[in-house]
């Protein structure tokens, strides 16, 4: 077998061919890299020059004008709450509710009842009144049963019920209002508010006072309104207001884990108790859970009418993507929650301090402008 031998280059062939590497490297280092000259860039016009400071001046005003109403909301001053008030009526009048009840009016939108058809399947089924029974068989015999909806949105306002429902009264479908689809919830709420053994009373509570005692209170305030109209009497019994003195309440029942402090006013004598997730165990809860989601929901749809640009209809003031979208892009409606995060913090409220007393006119606060979209990843920047 040959084995091959390989050999060795001479040692001033081996140098040259180092020294031309060593060359070339060198060449490749220090060559200049030539860029094509750049396109001078034109001056902008006179004309250009205004329109850009005049833009940015609306802008800016209009910003102010954003951060003076966060203002106000956060301190209830120069008529906010006022004006808030007036909105909300209209709102409610162009929904079909009551602005002083929160109860629907005739002439509302018509709904369609096939959910209320025999035989129809409710993905969830319909809660028994075993919890109910529990406090009839204790010598309670008026038991209501309070939930509220709109606590999260950016938006409008918080609405509360409270539900009595008689001993025996069994309407099909009736659970948690979160797990009905819109057309369910219309068509049970038509149901609950016409029956002759159901009685309900519906607190609103706007934006205004929302941002001036903040949402936990603001609930708390439309929950004991719901209830008083039960304990007092002028609660809905039916298609119309029940009247004729008061009616105790012997029971409250409310969804959640606090018990408003307000409710020895509103029910007086009564025992009240909170039951955390209450509108999927109890069937006068879940009752008062789809009149209260009902009644904002159609509050929202007139929103919506009146300010199409944020969509109200579909989102009902929650924070999705488009909604946030559209605050940047619009800036708030005049029932945006000021105080609610991102809002605050895109047009922060002046404070006294800096304002230089309530009425005071110096030392506004820079608000922050709404983030900019991230760019996607792998988009070359400019």
């Amino acid at each position: 077998m040959r084995r091959s031998t390989r050999l060795a280059p001479s040692a001033p062939i081996a140098a040259t061919a180092a020294a031309a590497v060593a060359s070339s490297k060198r060449g490749r280092k220090s060559a200049p890299r030539t860029r094509p000259a750049a396109a001078a860039k034109a001056a902008p016009s006179a004309a250009d020059v205004a329109a850009k400071a005049t833009k940015a001046a609306a802008a800016a005003e209009r910003r102010q004008g954003f951060i003076q109403l966060a203002t106000d909301a956060k301190a209830g001053r120069r008529g906010y709450a006022t004006r808030a008030a007036t909105e909300m009526r209209l709102l409610c009048e162009a929904a079909g509710v009551c602005p002083d009840t929160g109860r629907p009016v005739a002439g509302g939108a018509a709904v369609d009842l096939a959910p209320l058809a025999a035989g129809y399947v409710w993905k969830k089924g319909t809660l028994d009144r075993s919890f109910e029974q529990e406090h009839w068989d204790a010598g309670r015999a008026r038991v209501a049963g309070v939930d509220e909806a709109g606590r999260g949105p950016l938006a409008g306002p918080v609405v509360a019920a409270a539900c009595v429902v008689a001993p025996g009264v069994a309407i099909a479908g009736v659970h948690d209002s979160k797990y009905l689809s819109e057309p369910e919830r219309e068509a049970l709420f038509e149901k609950i508010t016409a029956h002759p053994g159901v009685e309900y009373g519906v607190g609103v509570a706007d934006h205004a006072l929302i941002d001036d005692v903040n949402i936990l209170e603001a609930t708390m305030r439309a929950m004991a309104a719901a209830t008083a109209q039960l304990a007092a009497g002028t609660q809905a019994t039916g298609a119309a207001a029940k009247g004729g003195g008061p009616a105790p309440l012997d029971c409250v029942l409310i969804d959640g884990n606090r018990v408003p402090t307000q409710m020895a006013a509103a029910a007086p004598g009564a025992h009240v108790e909170a039951v955390v997730k209450g509108d999927g165990k109890v069937f006068a809860i879940a009752a008062a859970s789809v009149v209260a989601k009902v009644t904002r929901d159609r509050i929202m749809h007139a929103a919506h009418e009146k300010w199409p640009e944020y969509n109200f209809a579909q989102h009902k003031g929650y924070g999705t993507k488009d909604h946030q979208s559209a605050i940047h892009r619009l800036g708030p409606s005049p029932i945006h929650r000021m105080t609610f995060a991102p809002l605050k913090n895109w047009w922060p409220a002046e404070s006294d301090e800096e304002e230089g007393g309530e009425e005071g006119g110096g030392g506004a606060v820079k608000a922050r402008a709404p983030p900019k979209k991230k760019a996607k990843r792998g988009a070359k920047k400019k």
